[in-house]
């Protein structure tokens, strides 16, 4: 699904695409920030960052986001639960 969304923005299909970044670490949420404004920037696809440093704001959202890029462990709240 992200290569067709990727896809379709780089032949002009979609206009902007929306993407929401969430990590609890500011540090890291900079960098994958950078990265992906780095890339987004160089293949010159119109795109809006939106940041979150707790998953309680991305969930309480009302917008909507193309792509979503979560820390798979956040103090708060993990993406993918141990045994």
């Amino acid at each position: 699904m992200v290569l067709k969304i990727l896809s379709d923005a780089l032949m002009g299909d979609i206009e902007m695409l929306e993407i929401a970044i969430c990590d609890d670490n500011m540090e890291e949420l900079s960098h994958v920030a950078s990265m992906v404004q780095d890339i987004f920037a160089t293949e010159k696809i119109k795109h809006e960052l939106r940041l979150f440093t707790f998953p309680n704001e991305l969930l309480k959202y009302k917008g909507r986001f193309d792509i979503v890029i979560l820390d798979i462990e956040a103090n708060f709240i993990q993406g993918i639960h141990k045994p």
